[in-house]
């Protein structure tokens, strides 16, 4: 208890709040990636990036990082080494392009 004034007492309660709950996934987040582009979306938002900073990169256009997530498009040959480095993992979609 403190003492506010003169004879008058608050009762102070404090609370600890602890939350195990897993935070909710963000909106596009791929639960299962099929696809390379999955993969790449996955890993960017794991990592907080926005689109732009993955393109410049990767040396790549904005859209172009927008179509692979969508897949209206996938990556060329050029790109894959870039995108391993970046994913940190070949996705099994790759392997048989890169042996």
């Amino acid at each position: 208890m403190v003492e506010i004034a003169t004879g008058t007492w608050l009762r102070v309660i404090s609370v600890i709040l602890v939350l195990k709950d897993k935070k909710p996934l963000l909106k596009g987040y791929p639960v299962e990636c099929h696809t390379i582009g999955d993969h790449i979306r996955k890993v960017r938002m794991d990592r907080k990036l926005s689109q732009g900073k993955l393109s410049r990169a990767l040396n790549v256009s904005v859209a172009t990082i927008a179509n692979w997530e969508l897949n209206r498009s996938k990556p060329l040959e050029i790109n894959l080494s870039s995108i391993i480095d970046f994913l940190g993992y070949v996705p099994t979609q790759v392997e048989s392009k890169v042996k």
